[in-house]
């Protein structure tokens, strides 16, 4: 397996996206501290989830794909469909019906990566919560993202 430090920084967003962050409103990183067990496990996790992710990945872009779609296509069309501008944006109603159908199958590939990812932060031992605050924390805080990537990298060369 190859290791990136945008894998990993990718991996990590897509986990802390999937996995949600709206139940910490206003927290930051700074009040957050964790103990070399925690860094430790949080690494392991990754280490677990990035083959996960990249799997869905790869399903993904099979299923956009398998639907007649380009990804980048695929891609202007689910951010139009969030700001609202499908129709405008969209070469008629059958493209609009093809968007739909391969973005459902999209969908289930991404429920079934968050539980696969929410199963493995479970049986880590570590709880979803601390697991999110290392992820909000990963993202804010350049201390705690040196030494998760510092980690990752001596994780990945040893295997």
């Amino acid at each position: 397996m190859n290791y990136s430090k945008t894998t990993s920084v990718a991996t990590l967003f897509l986990a802390f996206c999937l996995i949600g962050n709206a139940s910490f409103g206003q927290q930051t990183a700074q009040n957050m501290e964790f103990s070399d067990k925690q860094y430790d496990q949080f690494v392991d996790i990754n280490i677990e989830i990035i083959p996960l992710q990249q799997s869905a990945q790869k399903d993904m872009m099979q299923l956009i794909s398998d639907g007649g779609m380009e990804a980048q296509r695929f891609q202007q069309l689910a951010q139009a469909q969030q700001s609202g501008t499908l129709k405008d944006v969209a070469n008629g109603a059958d493209e609009i019906a093809t968007f739909n159908q391969v973005g459902q199958q999209v969908m289930e590939v991404q429920q079934e990566m968050r539980q696969d990812i929410q199963q493995t932060i479970s049986e880590s031992g570590m709880s979803l919560q601390t697991f999110q605050q290392f992820s909000m924390a990963y993202n804010q805080d350049q201390e705690v993202r040196s030494k998760v990537d510092e980690l990752l990298a001596a994780e990945m060369k040893g295997n």
